[in-house]
């Protein structure tokens, strides 16, 4: 909202710069959901409905990260990881 209506503002504001944590904590947390969140779709359901569902998960979570990359060096004109990790 703040780039919206006060671009100038936003351009100068110092929230928008990242920090080697920041990036390094959010590698970390999408490691963790690539890791978990498949097995966390699947758990309710029985048999070869979760195995359909862990495999639907992760395919989806791949096109994703294709996309996203895709995306980027369309956008960019090179790879961001900032992009794919979001």
């Amino acid at each position: 909202a703040t780039w919206f209506f006060q671009p100038k503002r936003t351009a100068e504001s110092k929230n928008l710069q990242d920090g080697y944590i920041s990036e390094v904590t959010a590698l970390l947390g999408s490691i963790f959901l690539w890791m978990y969140w498949p097995s966390f779709n699947g758990a309710l359901a029985v048999g070869a409905a979760q195995h359909r569902v862990v495999v639907n998960t992760v395919l989806s979570i791949g096109g994703s990260c294709v996309g996203a990359a895709c995306v980027a060096r369309w956008l960019f004109g090179k790879l961001e990881m900032e992009i794919m990790v979001n």
